[in-house]
């Protein structure tokens, strides 16, 4: 009997930590959908409390970086994004598929590389700057 009362308990504790867990994930949800809501206002231009202005700025340069990386993956993939409707669509397309728009005569932006890299001495690879010997080349990299 004592066994039984202590997997019942178990089974019973198993249960309610499970009832737990997903209200605290509804509550997470909502909590989500709040911030997303203040956002919004920020975007929007709207005035928000202080305390809720400093992390939209964040969000707001968090953005951007994601764009600067989303068009370093499109200049990898030969794409370029749309001005009017934002479609991903080849560099050399004149007008776009999605939408119609004539695309803008192109003309290329190279984003520069993230801190990190250096040019190697000899063979002009790039190479990270922490390095001693080129991986391309093999030879020795002055510090």
């Amino acid at each position: 009997m004592a066994i039984f009362k202590e997997v019942g308990g178990f089974v019973g504790t198993t249960k309610l930590n499970r009832q737990v867990a997903q209200e605290e994930e509804k509550i997470e949800k909502l909590e989500n959908e709040i911030g997303k809501l203040i956002y919004q206002k920020y975007v929007r231009g709207e005035t928000l409390e202080p305390e809720l202005s400093g992390p939209s700025q964040e969000i707001a340069k968090l953005w951007e970086g994601i764009e600067v990386f989303k068009e370093k993956i499109r200049q990898l993939k030969g794409m370029k994004k749309c001005p009017s409707c934002a479609n991903e669509i080849d560099e050399d397309q004149t007008f776009c598929s999605k939408c119609g728009a004539q695309q803008a005569e192109l003309v290329k932006t190279v984003i520069p590389e993230t801190k990190g890299k250096k040019t190697c001495a000899s063979c002009k690879a790039e190479i990270g700057e922490d390095l001693s010997f080129c991986s391309k080349c093999g030879a020795k990299q002055s510090v």
